[in-house]
C-alpha cells in the first residue's frame, strides 16, 4: 500500500489508471475526462490513490490520516475536503455516486469500475526502472556527546557522496532521507516513501578512547538485512578514519549491487574544523534563506583549517542567496562569491562540491554561461546524483533557451530529492521562466506541503495563480505573500507587479511606497526598482534602471532573457543591445 508520499508515484501499480473513462495519471497528478485535462492537488490524487489500490474496499478514514498525512496534525476535515475535491473534478454525486461512495461512519470506496492495462509486452524495461535507488539514513549517534550528532550527519554525508559517484546508481538527496525517516523506524515505510530499493543505516557510538560504527545494507521491499559489518577505531582518529569507514561501506556495498568503485575523500583530518563545517551545512539546510549562521561556523572551520575546500565551497552558496535576494551589496556578495569559489577549486579542482560551487559563481556572478555549464557537467560526470548541478544546470538553460534540457534536468533534480522544498522551489522556478504556469503552481504546491510558510514558494503559487487568471483565490494568495515579504525586497516588488496584473492600483502604490524606488535614477536597488517601472508599464525607466544594474553586475540580471515580468519590453531595441550585452542573445 502507499504510505501517504504525494511526490512519488505508487510503483505497485501503473501510472495509468482508468476509472471507467477517466483515465487517471497518477505521476502527474492529472485526469484525463473527455479529452480535458483536470490537475488535481497532490494530497487530493494520494486519497484517489488510496481508494483506488483499495479494489473497491472501504478505505476507513484513520487509514487516510496515517498514509497520506503521516506525522501530521490534521483533522478529518482534510479528508472531507479532498473527497469533495474528487467528486468535483469527476462531478460526482454523493447521493447518487459513480465513483466515491461514502460508508457511513466508516470511510469511502471507489465503486467505479477500475481498470489497471497492462505494460506493453514487447516495451523494453529502460534503465531507469532496473536502476538500483539507494537511500542513506542517517546513523544513529549512542554517545552522550550531542556534537557526535554532527560527526553521523558528516559521514551520512560522505556515503552518500561517495556512493552518488557511481552512474549505474540513484542516490536520494539527503534532505529527502531526512524527511522521509522523521519518527519513522519501518525500513520498508521510509523506501517506499523514497521509492527506494536500498537503505544503508547504522549505529555511531564513542566513549574515551574508541569509536564503534555498525552499518547496514537493507533491501526496501523485503525489509530484510543484506550485509552488515562492524567497524572499531581509535578516538585519535576519529576525522582520519572516517573516509576509510566511507570506503569500506562502499566497497561493501558494491559487489551487492554490481557497482563500480571509486571513491575519494574530501574531508579535514582535523576534528574540530570538521564539526564546524557540519554544524555550517546542517544551519544552511535548516533555513537557507537566512547564510548568516551558517557562514559563521564555515569561517570557523576555514580558520582552523585553511586547506579544507568544503566551506570555501559552502561559502559560495551564502554569498549567492544574499546576492540574489538582495540582502547585501552586489560588490561584496559578488566578491564573496567568487574568492571562495575559486580557493574551492584550488583545493580540490576534482571535488563534486568544489565545480558546482564554481558553477554557481560563474553563473551568477561572473555571467560566464559557457563555464557555468562545462563547470556543473563535470560536477555531473563524477557524480551523476549532484542534485543542486542537476537544478541549477536547469536553470542556466532557460535564459539560454534550451527548454528541453532545462526540463530534464530539473526531473531529474526533484527524482532524486523529492522531499526538498528548495528543490521544488527551483523546479517551479524554471517552469515560470518556460511561461508553464501549470506546473509552477504544482511544483509550489508540492513544496508548500513541506514547508508552508516559505516565502519563495508562495511566490510561485501566487503568481502561477494570477497568470492562470483565477483571481479571487490569486489575490488573496499575493496579500498573504505581501504581508511576508518585508525581508525580501526582490519579493516585495514582486508582490507590486501582481496587484498592478489584478488591477489593484491602492496596494501596488503602497508597496512602491515601501520599497522608496521614488521617481529619480539613483536608486538604491536599480533591478528591484525595475520592477516597479514594469508595473507601472514604464519601459524607458526600467531600462535605465536596468542599465545600473547592469554596471553593478546584478546577480539575477540573467532573468530578463526568460522572466515574464520582462514581458513589455520585447522588441525595445535598448532591451536587445542589453541581452547581446550579456551575451544572451542568440
Amino acid at each position: 500500500m502507499n504510505n501517504g508520499s504525494p511526490l512519488l508515484p505508487n510503483a505497485n501499480i501503473p501510472s495509468r489508471i482508468m476509472l471507467d473513462e477517466v483515465e487517471v495519471r497518477q505521476e502527474s497528478n492529472e485526469l484525463l475526462i473527455a479529452g480535458k485535462t483536470v490537475r488535481l492537488k497532490p494530497k487530493v490524487m494520494a486519497v484517489l490513490m488510496q481508494l483506488i489500490e483499495a479494489r473497491g474496499g472501504v478505505v476507513t478514514k484513520s487509514q487516510l490520516l496515517d498514509r497520506v498525512w503521516p506525522n501530521m496534525a490534521v483533522t478529518e476535515s482534510a479528508i472531507t475536503e479532498a473527497i469533495h475535491d474528487i467528486r468535483r473534478a469527476l462531478s460526482d454525486d454523493a447521493k447518487d455516486p459513480r465513483f466515491v461512495q461514502t460508508i457511513f461512519r466508516r470511510g469511502y470506496r471507489m465503486v467505479a469500475s477500475i481498470s489497471l492495462p497492462d505494460r506493453t509486452p514487447t516495451e523494453p524495461p529502460t534503465a531507469e526502472r532496473v536502476r538500483p535507488r539507494i537511500a542513506v539514513i542517517c546513523f544513529r549517534s549512542l554517545s552522550p556527546d550531542l556534537d557526535d550528532e554532527f560527526f553521523c550527519e558528516g559521514l551520512c554525508e560522505e556515503l552518500i557522496n561517495s556512493l552518488g559517484r557511481n552512474r549505474h546508481v540513484e542516490v536520494v538527496a539527503r534532505t529527502s532521507t531526512l524527511e522521509a525517516s522523521a519518527d519513522e523506524t519501518d525500513t520498508r515505510i521510509i523506501a517506499d516513501r523514497l521509492g527506494a530499493s536500498h537503505l544503508v543505516t547504522g549505529t555511531f557510538r564513542r566513549n574515551a578512547k574508541r569509536i564503534r560504527v555498525i552499518a547496514h545494507l537493507i533491501d526496501g521491499v523485503s525489509g530484510t538485512q543484506i550485509w552488515s559489518d562492524v567497524y572499531n577505531h581509535g578516538v585519535e582518529d576519529m576525522i582520519a578514519v572516517q573516509d576509510d569507514i566511507a570506503r569500506q561501506i562502499g566497497a561493501a556495498v558494491t559487489p551487492q549491487l554490481d557497482l563500480d568503485r571509486e571513491w575519494t575523500s574530501r574531508y579535514t583530518p582535523d576534528l574540530e574544523a570538521f564539526r564546524e563545517f557540519s554544524k555550517g551545512r546542517y544551519f544552511w539546510k535548516q533555513d537557507n534563506a537566512n547564510p548568516d549562521r551558517p557562514m559563521a561556523h564555515y569561517d570557523k572551520a576555514m580558520q582552523i583549517d585553511p586547506e579544507f575546500a568544503a566551506p570555501y565551497a559552502g561559502m559560495v552558496e551564502c554569498y549567492n542567496t544574499l546576492g540574489v535576494f538582495h540582502l547585501m551589496p552586489q560588490a561584496e556578495a559578488r566578491d564573496g562569491s567568487i574568492r571562495n569559489a575559486e580557493q574551492a577549486l584550488f583545493l580540490e579542482p576534482d571535488s563534486p562540491e568544489s565545480l558546482f560551487a564554481f558553477g554557481y559563481s560563474q553563473f551568477y556572478m561572473r555571467w560566464n554561461w559557457r563555464t557555468a555549464e562545462a563547470a556543473f557537467e563535470k560536477c555531473l560526470s563524477i557524480n551523476p546524483n549532484h542534485v543542486l548541478a542537476h537544478a541549477f544546470l536547469s536553470l542556466l538553460y532557460c535564459p539560454l533557451r534550451r527548454q528541453s534540457e532545462s526540463q530534464a534536468h530539473a526531473k531529474k533534480a526533484t527524482q532524486l530529492d523529492p522531499f526538498s522544498p528548495l528543490n521544488w522551489w527551483l523546479h517551479a522556478l524554471q517552469c515560470h521562466y518556460h511561461r508553464d504556469f501549470e506546473n509552477c503552481l504544482f511544483a509550489a504546491e508540492q513544496g508548500l506541503e513541506l514547508r508552508p510558510e516559505d516565502v519563495l514558494l508562495r511566490w510561485a503559487q501566487a503568481d502561477s495563480l494570477v497568470r492562470l487568471h483565477r483571481k479571487s483565490i490569486a489575490l488573496k494568495k499575493v496579500t498573504e505573500l505581501d504581508a511576508r515579504t518585508n525581508g525580501f525586497p526582490l519579493f516585495h516588488a514582486c508582490a507590486c507587479l501582481l496587484y498592478t496584473i489584478l488591477d489593484r492600483p491602492g496596494d501596488a502604490h503602497r508597496v512602491e511606497k515601501q520599497l522608496q524606488c521614488g521617481r529619480g535614477e539613483d536608486a538604491e536597488d536599480p533591478f528591484v526598482c525595475s520592477l516597479v517601472a514594469i508595473a507601472h508599464g514604464q519601459a524607458d525607466r526600467a531600462l535605465d534602471l536596468l542599465e545600473c544594474a547592469e554596471r553593478e553586475r546584478d546577480a539575477v540580471l540573467w532573468i530578463i532573457a526568460c522572466e515574464p515580468y520582462f514581458d513589455l519590453l520585447r522588441g525595445n531595441e535598448r532591451y536587445v543591445r542589453l541581452l547581446r550585452r550579456l551575451r544572451l542573445d542568440a
